[in-house]
């Protein structure tokens, strides 16, 4: 029973501290590419009502369309598998 109050005072302190400052930021590497990528981060943050593959112009549309273009490509043998197992040839 002797620790009780200790142990009262204890948590009474740990909750009326104040919280621990942030350590500042490390050293941020000074070569091109990191400058680049930062770069490219503030375009993307951005809040300009665009998309994020709208974000860089015609570069990225253009990536995003041929991506699309893929896809649809591949749905056509998956459609004929699906369509060859669903009407198999009679022997």
């Amino acid at each position: 029973m002797r620790g009780l109050p200790q142990l009262q005072l204890i948590a009474r302190r740990g909750l009326a501290t104040k919280a621990v400052k942030a350590k500042p930021a490390g050293v941020y590497p000074a070569a091109e590419g990191y400058k680049h990528i930062q770069q490219l981060q503030n375009v993307f943050t951005k809040e300009d009502g665009l998309l994020v593959w709208q974000k860089r112009g015609a570069t990225d549309t253009v990536m995003y369309n041929i991506s699309m273009g893929i896809m649809l490509l591949g749905c056509i043998p998956a459609a004929l598998v699906i369509y060859k197992l669903s009407f198999p040839q009679k022997k």
